[in-house]
């Protein structure tokens, strides 16, 4: 059996800048009317774009405190544009788990468990640490899981081609198997 992993961990340009400029997270959420929850998304790379309010509220406070933007983006993610320098940290995250997932193919299921939540299950233990390492909504990847979406969501299914999961073909047929068998 595939060992789990964990999380990884390297920091986002969005917390890298948010913290540079001197905001805790809560700070920054309760000056710009944002859940802590929600910023706490925005910097694991949960949302497929960063929003314009979110890079705004970013400029905004980078802005006040002059911290050097581009410099900070360039020395950490090879470009001054955060939006690109964003998506580059959330491939190079997906790159990371492609060790593992790439690694575990989508063979095995029961009544109650489909085979994607058995790859959830052999990867990352729940959705919540998958979705954290595909950059992924949580709640979409457990629906798609439990069969109440028939067919896999469009950003899982580009996250696992961007990190060339070698069975998704095999994934997409015994998942709609599956579902088929034990949901109807």
């Amino acid at each position: 059996m595939t060992s789990r992993i964990g999380a990884p961990r390297p920091i986002s340009p969005y917390e890298r800048l948010r913290k540079a400029a001197g905001y805790s997270r809560k700070k920054f959420a309760e000056e710009f009317e944002f859940s802590e929850q929600y910023i706490y998304d925005v910097e694991r790379g949960i949302y497929p774009e960063l929003s314009s309010k979110t890079i705004n509220a970013l400029a905004e406070v980078c802005g006040e405190t002059a911290i050097d933007v581009t410099k900070i983006l360039m020395d950490n993610y090879l470009t001054p544009n955060l939006p690109k320098a964003h998506q580059r940290w959330v491939t190079e995250q997906r790159k990371i788990a492609a060790e593992v997932i790439n690694t575990v193919r989508p063979d095995q299921w029961t009544k109650r468990a489909s085979p994607f939540a058995v790859l959830i299950e052999r990867t990352a233990g729940s959705a919540s640490r998958f979705g954290e390492l595909l950059k992924l909504q949580p709640s979409t990847l457990d629906r798609y899981a439990r069969g109440k979406q028939r067919v896999m969501p469009a950003r899982l299914e580009g996250a696992l081609r961007e990190i060339g999961y070698p069975y998704l073909s095999e994934l997409l047929a015994n998942q709609e198997n599956w579902r088929v068998e034990h949901r109807g």
